[in-house]
């Protein structure tokens, strides 16, 4: 009703979240290997919109991160921790509610480049303690004092646009002439680690989501989609 187009993907998307689900209806003491989503595709495809209409749909509390924002500990700039602060005002006896934590942009963080004066690849790093683990440990400024959290509940979603991941070239040659092919084949863990994800970090994801380009017919329907079309929208507005 509210995706237009992206059939595959929302499969992969419901799948991850349908298992994460499972998992944590599970009362066993036996615990369970988190199932993170990794998603890419070209800016504007609706990476962000499809994690938060899922989220609505699942009435779950969603926190959409930038994670371009975010530095290495004492460092300037926002902690890693920063992002399940509104997350933390709705827990219970210090676990998080049952949740999606959207981290955008992580195509920003490749190794090799630099944010605030510190190496992408340490946040990264900072990431992986986070999207790995069963607790996370949160430090107050003012007291000073640990806190761990129950962080078993939290779906962590990243995605990234890894433009140059999403065309390819016949050949070597540089000119005008030579157009760049949109990638058919979807992209594979390598490609990430290639691009500069760090192999721990990507290996913290068991699902790869990939988002193609809206084409000409999708852009037609979205406008037109009497559940939240830009047209629908406004017709609610001038009525």
């Amino acid at each position: 009703k509210y995706v237009i187009g992206q059939e595959h993907a929302k499969k992969q998307l419901v799948a991850g979240a349908f298992e994460h689900l499972a998992k944590c209806a599970q009362k066993s003491d036996v615990p369970f290997t988190k199932n993170n989503i990794f998603i890419s595709g070209p800016t504007g495809c609706g990476k962000t919109y499809l994690c938060q209409s899922l989220a609505r749909i699942l009435k779950l509390p969603f926190v959409h991160a930038d994670a371009s924002q975010y530095t290495q500990a004492g460092y300037t700039g926002m902690s890693v921790g920063n992002m399940l602060q509104p997350l933390q005002l709705l827990a219970n006896d210090k676990k998080l509610p049952l949740s999606i934590v959207f981290i955008d942009e992580i195509d920003k963080l490749r190794e090799g480049s630099e944010r605030w004066g510190v190496s992408s690849g340490n946040v990264q790093a900072e990431l992986l303690r986070m999207v790995e683990n069963q607790y996370f440990t949160t430090e107050d400024p003012i007291t000073h004092k640990n806190t761990d959290w129950d962080i078993s509940r939290v779906l962590f979603v990243a995605g990234g646009a890894f433009e140059n991941l999403q065309v390819k070239h016949a050949d070597k040659s540089v000119g005008f002439t030579q157009a760049a092919a949109v990638r058919q084949e979807p992209l594979s863990a390598d490609d990430y680690i290639g691009y500069g994800m760090l192999p721990e970090f990507i290996g913290r994801f068991s699902y790869f989501v990939q988002l193609n380009p809206l084409e000409k017919e999708d852009l037609r329907r979205i406008l037109l989609n009497p559940y939240n079309g830009p047209l629908s929208q406004y017709e609610k507005l001038l009525h």
